[in-house]
């Protein structure tokens, strides 16, 4: 039936579809496949979800990123997992391996238990049994050569803008809301240098002597 009609009205069709349709819509066929790929399609989707537009860009994997992250947003009210996901990317975060912890509890309700052998991957999520949702990173220290687990969890189960740390090693990280750590975490996760302050709090020192970032995700 859509081989009859004039492209522009496929199109225009295919603007009005979710992704999932538009997925599967194109693979019906070639001509469906290249149709579903048309840069000026995804710019309508964009405008039609109210997404707002940057110029020149590739329209299909924006729309896809931001209709992701569009999902993470109804799924949570965290902000924190939000700023999380937005640096990763939603299909990184989305593809995190996830962490069971069981029933296990630190003794203040701290996440603050978890250890190198837990870690399976260098970034797990999870929720504890409060229905806590906590992110864990694995690290390493290049100066000390020492490795370390930090997590971020939402301190309590219905106030989802309270985020706190727990680390049962000796952790770089202990406030969630220091801008210097979050700036420190963001080029963690982006494998930009970052790095803690020297011993006399005069600067962050974010290179070794050998060039390597004094953090690094391990």
């Amino acid at each position: 039936m859509f081989t009859l009609l004039p492209i522009e009205l496929v199109l225009d069709i295919l603007s009005f579809m979710d992704l999932t349709s538009i997925a599967n819509f194109s693979q019906t066929s070639l001509l469906y496949q290249y149709l579903t790929n048309d840069n000026n399609l995804w710019k309508q989707l964009l405008i039609k979800n109210n997404i707002k537009i940057i110029e020149q860009i590739n329209y299909k994997e924006f729309f896809k990123r931001e209709y992701k992250l569009n999902l993470i947003y109804k799924n949570t009210n965290s902000q924190f997992i939000r700023w999380f996901a937005n640096i990763i990317g939603p299909e990184n975060y989305y593809n995190l391996p996830i962490l069971d912890i069981g029933t296990k509890m630190g003794y203040t309700d701290y996440i603050d238990f978890i250890t190198l052998n837990d870690m399976t991957a260098p970034i797990m999520k999870g929720k504890d049994i409060y229905n806590r949702p906590f992110i864990s990173i694995r690290y390493i220290d290049n100066i000390s050569n020492s490795k370390s687990v930090v997590t971020f969890f939402q301190r309590y189960t219905n106030e989802y803008h309270t985020w706190a740390i727990g680390s049962r090693y000796r952790s770089m990280f202990y406030h969630v809301t220091d801008e210097e750590e979050l700036d420190c975490l963001k080029r963690l996760l982006k494998k930009e240098p970052c790095g803690k302050r020297n011993q006399f709090d005069e600067e962050i020192i974010k290179l070794t002597n050998d060039g390597r970032s004094i953090i690094e995700i391990i």
